[in-house]
């Protein structure tokens, strides 16, 4: 029943359907007949049949009444009365297939948008239209199909769409034809009669008839129809035209006072149409209201208008400029008027509230080591305004940020960048540390030592253009270190023994190599020196150089399951480090040793920096001297053994990812663990508690060695190179990647003030340091002179003496002496005092030199020993003695001879895979040991072999360096003498990579860069034959060496996460000696498709118009013909598509495609969409692509934001080779997710 309280049309048409039945009801006169000879078919066709065209057909159907045969067809009749120079047109749709004579059912459709394209709008009844805002078709169906069948019952027979369900129309054009599709519900009413008129006794029997009715119009364009299709299409109209502006919309860093600002038409403006009401300047209150700006409007030229501030204008702060159209906006000499309202926007600079800086080269604000890459963070504050409305402020804005001196000389040089409005920077852009300018490219050296810097922020590029903005600075001071370190050094071995007895299998070294590459480089950047270098020095059987002499003892010195491991590895250090150059040892050692790393060191760990779990740190506290934490008894030697086991659920050795060679080196320089544990059992329990959770202390950066960029580690903040929590590198268990730890900033004060002194320390018991070749280790623009290294000795002693190294393992009862060797100074010796004698006499029984020597402690079964002592004469005898009780005894051979090399002549080529052979001198019975020394220099020797039983040794390749004055020695033993002979040669090994991450030819690696460590330095002017490509198409990339030129990284310049990339090294590159690579390199890898933070974007100006009902984006000038064009970057091009949104009946629209991003590779990256499903209700959806996931951000025109993504099941964005784009996603949020697809054409390129 309708009801006495019915609302809307419904009740309208009640209404109308009782005045019908009082008032029209009545039998109509009837119509006056023709002459039968006219030529009309009928009266009919005399009212219509010259104006039907076209053709439809509809359905009806969900009557409560009856309605014939539910179909309909016929014609149309175009209206035009009423719709004259109107950009809408109305049509009346007859039905022929029930019509009798004059009476026909027909459908009145008004106010249809003009075309061309494909127009869809809503569609009600004209008594609801003319109450309702916005745009709607208006339509009605009268209809002569129905009937109740019951002459008590009668049916209105106009029916309308409601305003609460509207129909839709959808009108679409083409070259040949125009079609009009009408769907919608439409509703009339029953009325009770009697006698021909309304019942009132049964009012309340009315019932409300609705039905769904279904209509198709088509028009084909025919030479008879082109009038009429003319009807459909919009008239162009001679419009004003905005030509350019200056500034261009959009601009920033306007500045507060002085700026004018001009827009240019394509016609000469009327005068008096120019005022306030006109052309206005806003900006926007907090509640959302208008500011008008006071201007002073002018016309600097016919067609030119000026708008000028009269009052300073609000900093950061988004104004639009807006010019009014229609018949009170601004019109041309001619009366043109604006299509539509114009808009363009702008913003004001920014005047900071406070910069601060911080200058970084490990921890933030720590004393700046020499030769160190450093950074300077420059952090921009501001607040949000209280008195403008959050859309209309600047949240970014481009900038010049530098740091100079204290005489305004550069530092760190200038850079290009946006600075952020500190409230609206996400934790992930904190987390990669954008929340700062952060600059690269300085480096403390001689030539460049401040302690003083300013940071400079300035507008970029201001307008006016001749306006200079005074920049916003602060200042800082730095201190420099006391001590600088200039080099460490370390060398590495593979120690063979248990399972690597037989040799080290081709996987370990590969495996040590690839890790020493990262330690390196990661020592380099977490420690306070300028240069680290690490040096192969290939394998050794640590039980050989005892087990193979010829008058060895019996197994119980050389099973190495019988307790002694420690003691040869002892030995075995001892002789390694007496000639080595390093400061520290690094031996490698088989899985089966098990566990973590072991470090010998002579200094204790010192107490302020010991905090056990919960105890406050005592780092305030005055530090200890070094030499107060001198270990009594413990050699003066820094020695790491380590496992080549995997972590936990690991394959590989766990020494390649996780930073355990580099903990054990924060041992060396006498780092406790962070948090301390006291033993195994309560470092298993910090371990499983503490493990993922947030360490505190850690505020710094890991800077790249070529100083160009670098990662943020922040305890606060978190840690850029890595999404887990943020660790210490000293944290008793290390299981994790090496990117995801750091140093605190006590620890590295720490490092900072007594790493000079440790490294000095090691550095006085190794081999000569002022052997080295200091041109090898200059940083770049240092010269050798500048490298300072840790010297105290030189080779040779004064007053005729020199050193000699006596060693050998003892049980107390009986001994083995290891050969004697020549060493460059003094060294700690390897025992305890006594009771043991170690005498050194010549051929006449003269004592040379006497040590005491024994067991380091009481619990030693087998216990090493080596003392160096000072002797002048040639010794002849050696011997270890207990009273008169002599345990080991050693003698020279009469006449010991140089051995004679066989294998190469002096000066001659030695390749890879070479086997060097000799024999003894003159003499020799045979009971002689021999050693294999090398040198790419002629001053710098390491040891390649040590103790051999036979004449003859294959180098390994990788541990050959060439240079101008490489040399092998080979030295043959006889337990107290020892005589070399010196074999120059020119080595030749190929450029070779020691090793490449990913495994070249393996599985694609998931890293953001490829990169190749080889056996000598690259010539940098050869990187043009290194390249990256991706599908099969070269991308721009970064090529860089690493300071010592050994290593080559090769990265995408713009990557993007998850695409895969190839990194080809071609046979051009070469060796700074000319050598060129003798195979290409491929190297396959992907950038990790984590989440990729973006570039902070302008504001943009999408706030609705002050003087847009619609708040739609204003139209863009039109550049006059013959004028300079707009700038690329300026034209707003758009594609033509179309959008089908996945609601109600799936409609389909037209839509306007305004961007596609593409990556390097001319993937679809970023997408954007315009379309409106009512007219003025404009709608925008922005499509982003990375790693694999699809972002979809839905803006309405009302200020709605709603954004979406996915992966899978509805997303999809591609771009095929014709340009064609199709899209499919998801926008909403909970139970008003809706999905849609997109396809159409990328805009054309300006």
């Amino acid at each position: 029943m309708l009801g006495p309280d019915r609302h809307g049309l419904g009740a309208l048409l009640f209404i109308c359907g009782l005045l019908v039945h009082l008032l029209a009801f009545s039998p109509a006169a009837g119509a006056q007949g023709r002459d039968p000879n006219a030529p009309y078919r009928d009266s009919y066709d005399v009212l219509h049949g010259d104006r039907l065209v076209g053709s439809w057909s509809g359905s009806v159907a969900g009557s409560s009444v009856s309605q014939k045969d539910g179909q309909m067809e016929g014609q149309a009749v175009f209206v035009r009365r009423g719709y004259r120079d109107s950009d809408y047109f109305g049509i009346v749709l007859h039905d022929h297939r029930h019509r009798v004579g004059d009476t026909f059912s027909e459908i009145h459709i008004g106010t249809i948008p003009c075309g061309p394209g494909r127009r869809r709008i809503d569609a009600v009844h004209g008594l609801e239209a003319a109450n309702m805002r916005g745009s709607f078709a208006t339509v009605s169906f009268d209809n002569r199909l129905g009937a109740t069948n019951d002459s008590s019952l009668q049916l209105f027979p106009v029916y309308g769409a409601e305003a609460r369900r509207p129909a839709t129309i959808t009108a679409e054009w083409d070259e040949d034809s125009f079609t009009l599709h009408l769907s919608g519900t439409f509703v009339s009413v029953v009325t009770p009669v009697a006698n021909q008129t309304f019942d009132y006794d049964r009012q309340r029997e009315g019932r409300l008839e609705e039905l769904q009715l279904d209509a198709v119009f088509t028009l084909e364009r025919t030479p008879e129809t082109e009038e009429v299709f003319d009807l459909t299409l919009c008239e162009e109209k001679e419009f004003l035209q905005v030509v350019e502006t200056e500034p261009e919309g959009g601009r920033e860093n306007v500045v507060l006072e002085g700026a004018h600002f001009y827009i240019e038409f394509d016609a000469p403006i009327e005068t008096a149409t120019l005022n306030e009401t006109t052309v206005f300047m806003t900006t926007r209150n907090s509640g959302g209201g208008p500011i008008f700006v006071a201007t002073d409007l002018s016309l600097v030229a016919s067609d030119r208008v000026r708008i000028s501030p009269t009052e300073p204008l609000l900093g950061g702060t988004v104004y639009d400029i807006e010019v009014m159209s229609g018949e009170d906006g601004l019109r041309g000499l001619e009366e043109e008027m604006l299509a539509s309202d114009f808009r363009f926007s702008i913003s004001t600079l920014v005047e900071p509230e406070q910069l601060r800086l911080e200058i970084h080269q490990v921890s933030r604000d720590a004393p700046l080591v020499k030769g160190k890459p450093a950074a300077g963070r420059i952090f921009v504050e501001w607040e949000e305004r209280d008195d403008v409305h959050p859309s209309w402020q600047v949240l970014n804005y481009p900038v010049l940020a530098e740091i100079t001196d204290l005489d305004d000389n550069p530092v760190f040089p200038e850079i290009a960048d946006r600075a952020r409005r500190p409230d609206v920077i996400s934790d992930e852009e904190r987390r990669l540390g954008e929340h700062s300018l952060n600059l690269f490219g300085w480096t403390p050296g001689s030539g460049s030592l401040p302690m003083h810097f300013t940071a400079r922020v300035k507008p970029a590029n201001p307008y006016p253009e001749t306006a200079e903005p005074e920049p916003a600075t602060v200042d800082h001071t730095m201190q420099y270190a006391a001590e600088h370190s200039d080099l460490l050094v370390f060398d590495y071995y593979l120690a063979e023994h248990a399972e690597w007895a037989d040799g080290a299998d081709e996987r370990a070294k590969h495996y040590a190599l690839l890790a020493a590459q990262q330690q390196q480089t990661y020592m380099n950047q977490i420690f306070p020196v300028a240069r680290v270098v690490g040096r192969y020095q290939g394998s050794y059987n640590i039980a050989r150089p005892i087990c193979e002499l010829p008058d060895a003892l019996d197994w119980v010195f050389c099973d190495q399951d019988a307790g002694n491991l420690s003691a040869l590895l002892r030995l075995f250090h001892e002789h390694v480090s007496a000639r080595s150059v390093a400061h520290v040892i690094v031996s490698y050692h088989p899985p089966s040793l098990g566990g973590s790393g072991k470090t010998s060191v002579p200094f204790d760990q010192p107490s302020t920096l010991i905090a056990r779990p919960g105890e406050t740190g005592k780092a305030h506290l005055p530090a200890p001297d070094l030499a107060s934490l001198r270990l009594p008894g413990v050699e003066n030697r820094n020695v790491i053994v380590m496992s080549s086991s995997p972590l936990p659920s690991g394959v590989i050795p766990g020494f390649v990812t996780a930073p355990l060679i580099e903990h054990e080196f924060g041992h060396v320089f006498a780092l406790p663990h962070t948090p301390f544990v006291d033993d195994g059992a309560h470092r298993a329990e910090v371990c499983n508690s503490l493990r993922n959770a947030k360490v505190p202390g850690i505020d710094g950066m890991r800077i790249a060695l070529d100083g160009t960029t670098g990662w943020q580690k922040s305890s606060e903040f978190g840690n850029a190179q890595s999404g887990g929590p943020m660790r210490n590198l000293m944290f008793p268990c290390a299981y994790d990647h090496r990117d995801e730890y750091w140093i605190d900033a006590d620890q590295y004060e720490w490092l900072v003030k007594r790493m000079p002194a440790i490294l000095r320390n090691a550095g006085a018991h190794t081999g000569s340091l002022s052997s080295l070749d200091r041109r090898h280790y200059a940083l770049p623009g240092q010269t050798g002179d500048e490298v300072f290294t840790s010297v105290t000795f030189d080779e040779g002693a004064s007053n005729g003496q020199r050193w000699i190294m006596v060693s050998g393992v003892s049980d107390g009862t009986r001994a083995q002496f290891l050969p004697a060797v020549g060493v460059p100074g003094p060294r700690d010796p390897v025992s305890g005092a006594g009771p043991f004698e170690l005498r050194v006499e010549d051929a006449d029984g003269q004592l040379l030199a006497l040590a005491p020597v024994g067991p380091a402690a009481n619990d030693e079964i087998i216990w090493p020993f080596s003392a160096t002592v000072a002797v002048t004469g040639e010794p002849a005898r050696i011997i270890l003695r207990n009273g008169d009780e002599i345990l080991a005894e050693s003698r020279a051979l009469p006449e010991l001879a140089s051995p004679v090399v066989t294998s190469h002549a002096p000066g001659s080529a030695f390749r890879a895979g070479d086997r060097l052979e000799w024999e003894a001198g003159e003499n020799a019975d045979g009971g002689l040991a021999y050693s294999v020394r090398f040198s790419p220099d002629g001053r710098t020797w390491s040891d390649l072999a040590i103790f051999l039983a036979e004449t003859g040794f294959t180098p390994d390749a990788q541990t050959l360096m060439p240079g101008e004055g490489a040399a092998f020695q080979i030295i043959a033993h006889d337990g107290v003498a020892e005589r070399v002979t010196l074999l120059p040669v020119q080595v030749e090994i190929p450029l070779t990579p020691l090793v490449s991450w990913p495994s070249e030819g393996g599985q694609s690696g998931q890293d953001s860069s490829a990169g190749v460590a080889f056996n000598v330095a690259i010539d940098p002017a050869s990187l043009d034959a290194v390249s990256i490509q991706a599908d099969g198409a070269p991308v721009p990339a970064r090529i860089s060496l690493s300071p010592s030129g050994n290593i080559l990284t090769i990265a995408p310049r713009d990557p993007v996460p998850g695409r895969a990339y190839t990194a080809i090294i071609g046979t051009g590159l070469r060796a700074l000696d000319g050598r060129r690579l003798e195979r290409e390199i491929r190297l396959e890898f992907a950038p990790d498709a984590g989440a990729e933070a973006e570039a902070p974007q302008p504001w943009a100006a999408d706030r609705p118009a002050l003087g847009s009902a619609s708040g739609g984006d204003s139209p863009q000038p039109v550049p006059e013909q013959g004028r300079q064009p707009p700038r690329a970057d300026d034209v707003a091009a758009t594609g033509d598509g179309e959008i089908t949104l996945e609601v109600g009946s799936n409609p389909t629209i037209p839509a306007k495609i305004t961007r596609c991003e593409l990556d390097n590779g001319g993937a679809l990256r970023g997408l954007g969409i315009v379309f409106e499903t009512n007219p003025g209700s404009r709608l925008e959806i922005r499509m982003q692509q990375a790693g694999g996931t699809i972002t979809a951000e839905l803006s309405r025109s009302d200020g709605y934001d709603v954004s979406n993504s996915g992966s899978t099941g509805g997303w999809e964005m591609q771009l095929d080779q014709e340009g064609q784009i199709s899209a499919r996603g998801k926008v909403g949020f909970g139970g008003d997710v809706a999905g849609f697809s997109v396809t159409g054409q990328c805009p054309a390129q300006p």
